[in-house]
């Protein structure tokens, strides 16, 4: 006579649901800690400029008991004012010079020579819980902080930011944006420049950074 054996127990539907959202969970963090696609360089040396940000971007929220979570850098916007009107001399809007990110260094390349401000990052945030809200966010520089991140490009000569640092803390009614500029240091912008060259290796600017290293490093 067989005997038979009764079939596995299904497990609790809440077991399988928290199973599924770990999965989720897993999936998405993986996805967004993927490799980002390096950006192109464009524009040539004798006629422009590249420009480097680093940046980090932290968020603190409510259900993480005040605790900061990393998000991803994603690229950025230059805002230049020096374009004139033809009919009265003023000026007549400001160019916008779209950057994105790799390994933490925002890359802003084809800039023209002239006066630029950093007007806004662009992050990613993943956060398990829907209602803290996944997606994209921009951060706009603060209108009375403006000042503090303009800088000049000048046509052959790679330009280093600085370290920007963003940070935006949610909590209960309060929701708000803190920008910094950390002064660099030599061996800040020659690991950022160092970086670039493995990125690029071979590229137009290879030779004016190098040059821009050597000069750090006397």
């Amino acid at each position: 006579m067989r005997t038979t054996q009764p079939p596995p127990a299904t497990p609790p539907f809440s077991a399988r649901c928290g199973a599924a959202i770990v999965l989720l969970a897993i999936s998405h963090f993986l996805s967004g800690c993927a490799s980002t696609p390096k950006p192109s360089l464009t524009g040539d040396p004798s006629t422009s400029s590249v420009v480097v940000v680093e940046c980090k971007s932290t968020w603190r929220g409510v259900g993480l008991l005040g605790m900061k979570e990393s998000q991803k850098i994603l690229g950025g916007i230059l805002l230049n004012a020096d374009v004139k009107g033809s009919k009265n001399g003023g000026t007549i809007g400001k160019r916008s010079v779209n950057g994105r990110a790799v390994a933490g260094l925002i890359i802003f390349s084809d800039v023209s020579p002239g006066v630029y401000e950093l007007a806004s990052v662009e992050a990613y945030r993943y956060v398990a819980d829907p209602r803290s809200g996944s997606g994209h966010i921009r951060y706009n520089v603060p209108g009375e902080k403006v000042l503090d991140y303009v800088f000049s490009a000048k046509a052959g000569e790679p330009k280093y930011f600085g370290v920007v640092t963003v940070e935006q803390i949610t909590k209960f009614i309060e929701d708000r944006v803190v920008f910094g500029l950390k002064p660099s240091s030599k061996e800040e912008e020659i690991a950022a420049w160092e970086k670039f060259i493995s990125l690029y290796p071979g590229s137009l600017w290879g030779n004016a950074v190098q040059k821009r290293v050597s000069e750090l490093k006397q």
